[in-house]
């Protein structure tokens, strides 16, 4: 918006673009409280340390810690299936 502003002089914003920013927060706080126990979990230099050089078992060990939290329930996530907050992280 500040660049909209310094770029046309003006204080006007259209309300297409501020409709489609509301969107785009809306969206960015929904995946990040989508990946939030994930960004925990590899914050935590002990719980990283349980990774191994194995995918599946990682994958398997993720789906397993965090199966029952409630943003695997959220329908904004695309990806269904047991591996959503992994999904979040790469596929949006």
């Amino acid at each position: 918006m500040d660049i909209h502003k310094s770029l046309y002089h003006t204080e006007d914003f259209p309300q297409d673009k501020v409709d489609r920013r509301v969107e785009v927060v809306a969206r960015l706080k929904s995946l990040e409280e989508a990946v939030a126990p994930l960004v925990t979990f590899l914050q935590n230099p002990s719980a990283v340390q349980e990774l191994r050089a194995d995918k599946q078992y990682n994958l398997q060990m993720l789906n397993d810690r965090y199966q029952s939290l409630e943003f695997r329930r959220r329908r904004r996530v695309a990806h269904s299936g047991p591996l959503r907050p992994v999904n979040a992280l790469f596929f949006h």
